[in-house]
């Protein structure tokens, strides 16, 4: 004997990704697509979404940190800005000449001339 089981009665639960919470399926927007749940609640995603996105204060603690980077241009010491500006600029002429040689290797290497 076959048992029929309903997936509506079943009460599938994720964890909200925001506030960490263990809620049902019900409590998640679908993805129209992908018909996947959302990671936010939907308490949590009208929370992201009236908040203004470069204030980062729907990001979490853990990871508003992971996000932070120095700015050359924010540097008070002058002689210290002076510094890094002068590294990024040979870093970055490093880079051009090493693509400029990669470049020109690869034309050597080719044996389909015209």
């Amino acid at each position: 004997m076959k048992m029929k089981i309903s997936t509506q009665n079943l009460s599938i639960s994720s964890v909200c990704k925001q506030c960490g919470r263990e809620l049902s399926q019900e409590f998640f927007y679908v993805n129209r697509q992908t018909q996947c749940l959302d990671i936010y609640c939907k308490g949590c995603r009208k929370k992201i979404g009236r908040c203004p996105y470069n204030s980062g204060s729907w990001i979490r603690k853990e990871q508003r940190n992971k996000y932070s980077y120095l700015v050359i241009t924010q540097v008070e010491d002058p002689l210290v800005r002076m510094e890094l500006i002068l590294h990024v600029l040979k870093v970055v002429r490093q880079s051009v000449e090493h693509k400029r040689i990669k470049i020109l290797e690869d034309e050597a290497d080719r044996t389909d001339y015209v």
